[in-house]
């Protein structure tokens, strides 16, 4: 009796911090600009789906979890500045995660939520916090994204 009552404290525990670590966590979106979207559009088949650059982060982050296979084409008045994708193949891209998830985790401090790395091909690294309402504009230089 002692042992099953032992394992199940142990279950209800390891579940509840793991709960924890997930519901404060640094999830990763890459960055395209036109060359690297029309090869992977072409590579990978990939589905195209345009928002405006007012859409909120939130909303962009979860269509893109929704669809793996999906590159988020972002615009304004009509024209294309970039696209977000969450699955990338190009090694650079790697390489600089687990810098950016860092500079995230350490830049937004007070995010309860899931915060969001975007990371772009040159380096450059955008944080966002799902829990605060922000749109990509107020994130992403939409004029000079890379």
């Amino acid at each position: 009796m002692k042992l099953k009552f032992l394992m199940v404290f142990m279950c209800v525990t390891l579940c509840g911090f793991s709960q924890e670590r997930v519901k404060n966590s640094t999830e990763t979106m890459y960055l395209l600009d036109a060359i690297m979207m029309k090869k992977m559009i072409k590579a990978k088949k990939m589905k195209v789906h345009k928002v405006t650059s007012k859409t909120s982060l939130k909303e962009v982050y979860l269509l893109a979890k929704e669809s793996p296979n999906l590159i988020i084409q972002v615009t304004h008045k009509g024209v294309v500045k970039y696209g977000l994708s969450t699955t990338i193949s190009i090694d650079d891209y790697r390489q600089l995660q687990d810098k950016c998830q860092k500079f995230c985790r350490e830049t937004i401090g007070n995010c309860k939520g899931t915060r969001l790395a975007i990371i772009g091909a040159s380096g450059k690294c955008y944080c966002g916090c799902l829990d605060f309402k922000t749109d990509l504009d107020s994130i992403i230089d939409r004029e000079d994204p890379f």
